[in-house]
Order: structure tokens, then C-alpha cells, then sequence
């Protein structure tokens, strides 16, 4: 429903403005975040979160399931959003693999290669293939040059630093970015990065361990439970952290705001199915029929 709401929400914005305002990219996510409030990329974050589950009700066949499957997709486009629209998409081919929905597989797959071949829109064409002419520094537009390894580089070059970080903002107390070197904003546009070089390598350490140990398990569990919700509420989690490498963060933000209540619900989820597993084995056990 959130999503139905938020996708309708998009499309009117962009129809009232007039649809040639998605020719600029800066344009029209200017007027669609001053009057919903959020950046476009917090908004495609929304989507890269809730893109999983949103498919799941397509999958079960449900008129309004797949009604808000296709306003998605048409709010996730009109965004412009490069890694929203990336992440939404192989997240949506993720859980018809999954579950093992062959033939929606190849109807979906063929449908995004034929469109994105013959029938893509020219403002989606401009927007994914900015930098694809130039080098891998434009096609991150800008970042690896500008922030990324301006930041590895000091932070490498001070042992204090490294090991501890300078606490949340870290970025902004960069020397190279109080001279103004370095790209005048708030956050590293990569969650990795931004973990590192605010907490030092011992904490970063840490919490990539006991993510990457969390998220093993999960998978063990959801494999064994197989349900779609299941599968769903994983591979939100699992397309977040993928949209981290070109922004975001790991820190309670607008961006964060549907993951840490599907971590609960996934946690939930899992411990209930399990305990309902597990209270069937004995009935296994017993039941002597050939």
C-alpha cells in the first residue's frame, strides 16, 4: 500500500510539471523531492528496500499486486535514479530465480532486454549511460577521483585515523575537504567507506564480520524455511547493501527508513517458522507409515 501511495504520488508530480521536465535529470528530481520532502536516491532507496516484497504480490497473481508492480517500475524510472533502478530490477530477478519462476524469469528478463534495445525511453537512455563513454570515474560521477580515494589516501596516511576513525561526519572534517578539493557534500556516497572512515578499521572490522555472519545464517534459514516472504524480506536487506557501494549509509537515515523494521521482521519471521519446524520433527519421528 506504502508503495502504491508513493509510486501514484510520483507519476501525478511528473504528469502535472509535464513529462518533459525528465529530460533534466537535476530538474525533475528537484521537483519531485522539494514536494515529497526527499532527495530522488532516498526515494529509489525506498524502492531498492521494498522492491522484493512489492514483487511478491505479483508473483501470487493479485490484480493490485501486479497493478503496483507496474507503478513501481514507472516511479523507479521516472526517478532517475541509476542504482535504485539497477538494484530494483536485479532484486526482481533475484526472487523469480528463487523461486524458482522459470517462465516469469525469461518473460521478465526478455522484457527488460528487448525495452532497454528498442523501446527505452530517451530520458532513461541519457541517464544509464552517463559516463559509459568517458572512464569508471564517470561512471560513479565523479566520486572515485573526487571523494573515495582522496579520503582512502589520508585516511591510510594517518595511523590514528585508521585505527579510529573521526566519528560520524568524518568526511567533513577531511582536510582536503574543508580546502575544498574534494566534492562539497555531506557524505561519502559509499556506505563502506563512510563506516571506515568514521569508526577506524577495528569497528569497521567488526561490523563487516558480524553483517556478512548474520546475513550466512539468514540465508541458511530462509533456504531451509523456502517461503517467498521469506525470500522477500532477505534479499531487501541483501539489495540495500548493494546500493551501498554508490551511497547511502549503514546509520538510522531516510534511507534506512523500511530496513531496520524488515531486519525485525525477518528476525521474527525466521524464529517463528524455525520453532514450527522444529515441533514437526517429532511427529516425523513417530509416524511409522510405509
Amino acid at each position: 500500500m506504502i508503495s502504491g501511495v508513493l509510486s501514484i504520488t510520483i507519476i501525478l508530480i511528473v504528469f502535472y510539471h509535464g513529462i518533459n521536465i525528465l529530460s533534466n535529470r537535476g530538474v525533475s528530481g528537484e521537483i519531485i523531492g522539494s514536494i515529497l520532502g526527499y532527495h530522488y536516491n532516498t526515494l529509489g532507496s525506498f524502492y531498492i528496500i521494498l522492491g522484493p516484497l512489492i514483487i511478491v504480490l505479483a508473483i501470487r497473481k493479485r490484480f493490485w499486486g501486479v497493478i503496483n508492480w507496474c507503478l513501481a517500475l514507472i516511479a523507479v524510472g521516472f526517478l532517475q535514479s541509476r542504482t535504485a533502478l539497477f538494484v530494483f530490477l536485479f532484486g526482481n530477478i533475484m526472487m523469480l530465480f528463487f523461486l524458482g519462476k522459470k517462465k516469469e524469469l525469461i518473460l521478465l528478463s526478455s522484457l527488460f532486454l528487448i525495452s532497454s534495445l528498442y523501446f527505452l525511453p530517451e530520458f532513461l537512455h541519457k541517464t544509464l549511460l552517463i559516463g559509459l563513454d568517458e572512464n569508471l570515474d564517470s561512471i560513479f560521477s565523479g566520486r572515485i577521483d573526487s571523494i573515495w580515494l582522496p579520503l582512502l589516501i589520508e585516511w591510510l596516511n594517518n595511523i590514528k585515523l585508521f585505527l579510529f576513525g573521526k566519528g560520524m561526519f568524518a568526511m567533513m572534517t577531511s582536510r582536503q575537504f574543508q580546502m575544498g578539493i574534494m566534492y562539497q557534500t555531506g557524505h561519502s556516497h559509499n556506505a563502506l567507506l563512510g563506516l571506515f572512515i568514521d569508526n577506524g578499521i577495528f569497528i569497521f572490522s567488526g561490523v563487516i564480520f558480524i553483517i556478512s555472519r548474520l546475513l550466512i545464517l539468514a540465508w541458511h534459514n530462509v533456504k531451509r524455511i523456502n517461503s517467498d516472504i521469506g525470500w522477500a524480506l532477505l534479499m531487501s536487506i541483501i539489495c540495500y547493501f548493494i546500493s551501498t557501494i554508490s551511497g547511502r549509509t549503514f546509520y538510522p537515515t531516510p534511507d534506512t527508513m523500511f530496513l531496520f523494521p524488515i531486519i525485525a521482521i525477518l528476525v521474527i519471521f525466521l524464529q517463528l517458522n524455525i520453532d514450527i519446524l522444529k515441533s514437526n520433527e517429532p511427529i516425523r519421528q513417530n509416524d511409522t507409515r510405509p
